[in-house]
């Protein structure tokens, strides 16, 4: 996504119109999630994808004929007959918002840039786009608590870890276009080395947490956006684990893995997943039932981690929780 910002940036920059369009609804086997988004330039070149396919075509050839003027929203019924229309195959629909932005527009480089300096910087954002009655879509970048940048919203839109599409006289998009939610490694192991590049890679911001100070050195994780050392029997005072985080339990023990598992499921994290072979995690799970947790809890728990690949070295089992992790965030779109 932030490949699509930055090439915006650069080419309105450059006195150069283009049109964003988002993806605002999906539904059924539509190719792209709610939040897929595409910029498509003057000279018919586009940056990032709305799903591909016949669709995709549909979305350019209308993007470049919106260059210069009003925004629109376009649904796209993809029924078994409609899409066999198109040339697809897939059912479903999906709804997009067009965004045509003026020659040099200096609002929109200042929250594109926004956008990326917030990447770089691992701090999240929303962006917000409203369209007009008179066809103007009106850009807003929102931090957590207040507006950073472009044209203040009337009711301020929500700014949760899933896009929001509000439809209406005045509809409204809100993509968390920095990731929200992040991914809390407890333990900085081989796995968790190579663990958090991929993280990284993929859009989550990525914390790691140790109570060895030799492990807990940030040269060990360049990627991550914080290492922390931390008492693990009692981290909860330090460590404010949101809905939507991610915690992931690989330490070097089981006694440390009880420790932190006990700790996160008093949270409402949106994935927990521990390391560690089926009697073990056996083993945990009755140590915490007879601590009073209720197997509701404990089912919240992906354990073994990561998907069942036939991982066997560090660097395969973290492509399996990574793979896990991914899969988790998508259930949550």
């Amino acid at each position: 996504m932030q490949e699509v910002f930055r090439a915006a940036a650069r080419r309105l920059k450059a006195g150069e119109a283009a049109t964003l369009v988002t993806v605002v609804q999906s539904n059924g086997s539509a190719p792209r999630h709610a939040g897929a988004v595409m910029a498509v330039f003057e000279d018919g070149r586009t940056e990032g994808t709305v799903g591909g396919g016949a669709v995709e075509n549909a979305a350019k050839t209308r993007a470049g004929e919106l260059l210069g003027g009003a925004g629109e929203i376009q649904s796209y019924d993809l029924s078994r007959d409609d899409a066999a229309g198109l040339g697809m195959i897939c059912g479903g629909g999906v709804t997009l918002l067009y965004n045509p932005i003026s020659k040099g527009n200096a609002a929109a480089v200042s929250i594109f840039g926004g956008i990326l300096a917030a990447a770089e910087q691992r701090v999240p954002r929303w962006l917000a786009q409203e369209l007009w009655e008179d066809g103007s879509v009106r850009m807003a970048l929102y931090g957590r608590d207040k507006l950073e940048l472009g044209d203040k919203l009337e009711p301020e839109p929500p700014r949760g870890a899933l896009p929001a599409f509000q439809p209406g006289d005045r509809p409204r998009f809100v993509l968390p276009v920095v990731a929200v939610g992040r991914a809390l490694v407890f333990g900085g192991g081989h796995v968790s080395r190579a663990l958090v590049p991929i993280l990284s890679s993929v859009g989550f911001p990525v914390f790691v947490f140790e109570d060895r100070e030799e492990f807990a050195d940030p040269a060990r994780f360049p990627d991550a956006a914080g290492v922390l050392l931390c008492r693990l029997d009692d981290f909860l005072g330090e460590v404010k684990i949101a809905p939507e985080d991610f915690a992931v339990i690989v330490t070097r023990g089981h006694q440390k893995d009880y420790e932190v598992l006990k700790q996160v499921l008093s949270t409402q994290a949106a994935y927990i997943g521990m390391i560690g072979s089926r009697a073990k995690v056996a083993t945990t799970k009755d140590r915490l039932a007879a601590d009073g947790f209720e197997w509701d809890d404990l089912a919240r728990v992906y354990a073994p981690i990561g998907l069942p690949i036939g991982a066997e070295t560090p660097e395969e089992i973290a492509v399996s929780i990574a793979a896990e992790m991914i899969q988790r965030r998508s259930q949550l779109r």
